[in-house]
C-alpha cells in the first residue's frame, strides 16, 4: 500500500507493506517531514461477500479471546506511537525471578538474546550491553543462519537484535524482520525486537511500526543500548498489564 504525505509541501510517497496495513485508521508520521498522516485500510469491493468465520471450537475459545485482547492492545499501542515523536523514557527495570527469567508481555520468558550482525566490533559492543542486562547471548553472522534459527519451533529467545545491513544485502535486516512478523501472535509477543540502523534515528516510532520492530536504535547510540532496551521494555510491559489482568480474570471466570 502506498500513500502520499498529506503535507502539500512534502508529497513524499510512503510505502507500507501489505502485512502492515492496519485494520483500522491509524496515524503515522511522514519519515521525511514528520507531518502526521492518517492511514485508512482499503475497503473491500461491495459485491464481494465477506466470508463467514467459523465459530470457535470449545478448545480454541481461550486462544481466540487472547488474540482479540492482543489485537486491541496492539491497536492502542500503535495509536499512542503515532502521536509521539520522542518516546518518554520509562523508569524502573525488570527484576529476574528465582529462575533467572523476567515477566514480560503476558508471560515469563527466559533471558536469552540473539544478535543478528556480521560486524565483529558492533557485535562485541551489543553483546556486552545485553550481557549487562543478564541475558545469555547467541550470535549469528548471516541472514540465512538467522532465518534457520527462527524456523525452529522451540525458539526461546526473548530479545532479538538485528542489524539492517549485511555484506551480501544492504537491506538484509528487513528479511529477518519479515520472518519474525509471520510468527503466531502468542509467539511474537514474547520477543522484544531491536532494529539497528545507521540511517534511522533512535526511537523513531513510525519506523519501528512499519518495520515490525519494537524499537529502532541508531548505530551512533549503541553505547547506550542497555539503557535504551531496559527503559523501552519497561514502557512496553506497562502496556501489557491490562492484557495480563484480562487474561487472569478470564481464567478465573472459567475456573468458577
Amino acid at each position: 500500500m502506498k500513500i502520499t504525505c498529506q503535507n502539500e509541501e512534502c508529497g513524499t510517497i510512503i510505502s507500507i507493506p501489505d502485512e502492515k496495513v492496519p485494520a483500522k485508521p491509524v496515524r503515522i508520521a511522514c519519515p521525511k517531514c514528520k507531518s502526521p498522516n492518517i492511514v485508512t485500510p482499503p475497503k473491500a469491493p461491495a459485491d464481494e461477500a465477506a466470508p463467514k468465520a467459523a465459530p470457535p471450537r470449545e478448545g480454541d475459545l481461550e486462544q481466540t479471546i487472547m488474540n482479540k485482547v492482543e489485537e486491541r492492545i496492539s491497536s492502542l499501542r500503535n495509536e499512542l506511537l503515532g502521536q509521539l515523536q520522542h518516546p518518554t523514557p520509562a523508569t524502573g527495570s525488570f527484576t529476574p525471578n528465582e529462575t533467572g527469567a523476567i515477566p514480560f508481555a503476558g508471560g515469563t520468558l527466559s533471558k536469552k538474546a540473539l544478535i543478528c550482525d556480521d560486524d565483529k566490533m558492533a557485535c562485541q559492543i551489543i553483546n556486552d550491553s545485553v550481557s549487562t542486562l543478564g541475558y545469555e547471548v547467541d550470535e549469528v553472522e548471516t541472514i540465512e543462519g538467522a532465518l534457520k534459527i527462527l524456523d525452529h519451533s522451540e525458539l526461546d529467545y526473548s530479545l532479538i537484535l538485528i542489524d539492517k545491513v549485511f555484506p551480501d544485502d544492504a537491506e538484509g535486516g528487513y528479511k529477518i524482520l519479515s520472518k519474525i512478523a509471520t510468527m503466531q501472535i502468542d509467539a511474537r509477543r514474547k520477543i522484544f525486537v531491536v532494529f539497528i540502523s545507521g540511517e534511522i534515528k533512535s526511537g523513531d516510532p513510525s519506523a519501528a511500526f512499519l518495520s515490525g520492530a519494537n524499537i529502532i536504535v541508531n548505530k551512533q547510540d549503541i553505547g547506550q543500548l542497555s539503557t535504551i532496551i531496559e527503559n523501552e521494555m519497561a514502557d512496553y510491559d506497562k502496556l501489557y498489564k491490562i492484557f495480563r489482568k484480562c487474561l487472569e480474570t478470564f481464567k478465573s471466570v472459567r475456573r468458577d
